[in-house]
């Protein structure tokens, strides 16, 4: 995708941000096409240390607590899905 298109889902962790409100922010204080507020903020990652896993294992925590029947019919392919995701690509 360039720089002017919107992703659907978050390209760090998956979190949806169809919603502005999900969104982060850029530097500029514009929002953010490809990351959510939990992932990015003022135009950076907000763990830029994070590794892919710990990511995983972060994601597949808050998807128990906050999703429980989701997680058990879709937790390990949404965890899986992480990996796909630009951030973790480049």
């Amino acid at each position: 995708m360039t720089e002017n298109q919107s992703y659907k889902k978050c390209q760090s962790c998956a979190m949806s941000i169809k919603k502005d409100e999900n969104k982060g922010l850029e530097a500029n204080k514009t929002l953010s096409m490809k990351y959510c507020q939990f992932c990015y903020k003022d135009g950076e990652f907000i763990e830029p240390n994070i590794t892919l896993k710990e990511m995983q294992e972060k994601c597949a925590e808050f998807f128990k607590i906050e999703h429980p029947v989701m997680s058990t019919l879709f937790g390990k392919k949404y965890i899986t899905s992480i990996a796909k995701l630009e951030r973790w690509t480049q």
